[in-house]
């Protein structure tokens, strides 16, 4: 629906270390959508999905995975600024969504927000991708879109989570049974 809707990549990420992995990812109808693959992994620090879940981080632990990136990839457009990461993961973390630029490659960027946490699962972040240009004229759109997706995720894992309770397969069985 949300890919549907607004014609852009969409992809849903978790974090492994200093890279998030993309475990879905929906090329987008637009002919200048974000390419995408299921399965890519992208550095934390600079993926809009990678700042978006840091956000559940201390601010040592940020700067400690930020470091840790930085060393880990020498190449310079991967590189960033430790306190610069932490001030946009605030930044995101106040308004719901991150965002990335110029990221995964020139003329694209992406934005996310934090999916409602699964009992046993890892965090998840979705993603909206798209041409810079596209991302720039419709933003408040997208970003809309986005957080409409999570509240109706959200809405659906309650559902899920009350018809799994109501349900009880096997009944408890008499004391002494």
């Amino acid at each position: 629906s949300l890919r549907r809707s607004s014609g852009q990549s969409v992809m849903v990420g978790l974090r492994q270390g200093i890279h998030v992995r993309f475990i879905l990812a929906l090329r987008g109808t637009r002919a200048d959508a974000l390419p995408v693959r299921t399965g890519t992994l992208a550095t934390v620090s600079l993926s809009s999905v990678g700042k978006i879940l840091l956000a559940r981080e201390s601010d040592a632990t940020i700067l400690r995975i930020a470091r840790h990136a930085n060393a880990v990839d020498p190449v310079s457009r991967s590189r960033v600024h430790p306190q610069s990461l932490l001030e946009q993961i605030r930044e995101g973390q106040a308004r719901g969504w991150a965002e990335s630029h110029e990221f995964p490659s020139p003329g694209h960027c992406s934005i996310a927000a934090a999916l409602p946490l699964i009992p046993g699962q890892p965090p998840l972040g979705l993603c909206l991708g798209s041409s810079t240009a596209f991302m720039h004229r419709e933003r408040p759109s997208l970003v809309t879109a986005l957080m409409r997706a999570c509240e109706r995720f959200e809405l659906m894992t309650q559902r899920a989570r009350h018809a799994a309770g109501a349900i009880e397969i096997f009944p408890a069985s008499p004391a002494g049974c």
